[in-house]
């Protein structure tokens, strides 16, 4: 079933079905649980037993030097689940996730990254800019500056065409006026 979430009760299920010798799939039929909730709770059992019955600990942050462990092992040819099983990790995923990270941004993409908001700036202390950036931003303000200028002229220029045009037409009218009687 899909978005229901997955229990106690059905972890518990799952592992009973696991210890019997019955698959994930049929695991998740039988207790009605969606397929790949089922495949993570048989990774996890086969990792860690019925251990996989209490609820997961806040997530844990692995060192950089564990994660590169795991990732150059993985690409080494070692499967997922003996990484996972020999370095402590929750779930085989893990691993699959690391590595992911390294192959889209290198090592790099391995390090913690802060967690939270990141802390504001005290209004209270403006931040110096450098003479660089000061002057660029002036520029822009001046070249800003030039081009309302230019446009407040060519609308001087447009509103006094149309006035011309204006009393050229009502001096028109009045002489067609005029000519009617």
């Amino acid at each position: 079933m899909a978005g229901k979430r997955m229990t106690a009760r059905m972890r518990e299920q799952l592992s009973d079905l696991f210890e019997s010798g019955v698959s994930w799939g049929q695991a998740a039929r039988i207790v009605s649980c969606n397929l790949g909730s089922a495949q993570d709770v048989c990774n996890r059992w086969r990792l860690h037993g019925r251990l996989v019955l209490m609820n997961k600990p806040v997530q844990t942050r692995y060192p950089f030097e564990v994660k590169l462990e795991a990732v150059t092992r993985f690409l080494r040819g070692e499967t997922a689940m003996s990484i996972a099983k020999d370095l402590q990790l929750a779930s085989p995923s893990t691993v699959h996730h690391w590595v992911r990270v390294y192959r889209l941004e290198g090592e790099s993409g391995l390090h913690n990254k802060p967690r939270g908001r990141r802390p504001s700036t005290p209004r209270s202390q403006p931040q110096l800019q450098s003479q660089e950036q000061a002057r660029a931003q002036e520029q822009v303000r001046d070249r800003v500056v030039q081009e309302q200028r230019d446009e407040i002229d060519r609308l001087r220029k447009r509103l006094y065409k149309l006035e011309m045009e204006h009393a050229i037409l009502k001096g028109l009218r009045d002489l067609a006026r005029a000519r009617e009687y």
